[in-house]
């Protein structure tokens, strides 16, 4: 079955509307319909637009929080290579949390949302991170510092100064596997 475009859903709605029968009515009606849901798809109680919206203004809330924290969080309207982001009208925030770097694009009309957020001339270069590994990363974000236990899972984050240098260390413990990664300051302070 070959997908219809939304140039052939004109068409068909074009062939359709001088005809005048119910059917013909319906048929118009589920063509308009197909129309703005490929403009804006939608799950049971809301528009992409609107996640996108509410994703955009938890986005700036969190920005707000992680530089109280301290955390590097900046805005640009170039990716890290100086090319404008996405050949110009959108601009980047980037984060480098405790976790990794997490980073959204937002269009050029919402920069004021973000006026708190420094402005740089180039972000930090992107390390490659995908939205599930940027997930990934504010999922433990926002369970860092604690412990959590989850069906047998329990984390654990803690500091030590060790001959005179902070040091990081994070225990995830699943079932009777224990896993411990030490991160040293300066790997945090770069994100890695």
């Amino acid at each position: 079955m070959t997908e219809l475009t939304n140039a052939d859903l004109r068409d068909l709605r074009a062939h359709l509307v001088p005809q005048t029968s119910l059917d013909a009515r319906l048929a118009i009606r589920a063509v308009d319909e197909l129309i703005a849901l490929r403009k804006d798809p939608r799950d049971e109680h809301h528009t992409m637009t609107e996640l996108y919206d509410y994703r955009m203004l938890y986005n700036a809330h969190a920005a707000r929080g992680w530089l109280a924290e301290g955390v590097a969080v900046v805005r640009s309207w170039r990716h890290s290579d100086g090319e404008p982001c996405f050949g110009g009208g959108w601009f980047i925030v980037s984060a480098t949390l405790p976790t990794g770097q997490v980073s959204n694009h937002y269009r050029a009309e919402h920069w004021d949302l973000f006026d708190f957020v420094p402005e740089v001339d180039l972000p930090p270069a992107y390390d490659g991170h995908t939205p599930a590994v940027a997930a990934d990363r504010l999922r433990a974000d926002a369970l860092r510092g604690r412990v959590k236990a989850d069906h047998d899972l329990w984390l654990v984050d803690a500091s030590f100064v060790v001959h005179g240098r902070e040091q990081a260390y994070h225990w995830a413990m699943l079932g009777h596997t224990v896993e411990r990664v030490r991160i040293d300051a300066d790997q945090r302070e770069a994100g890695t």
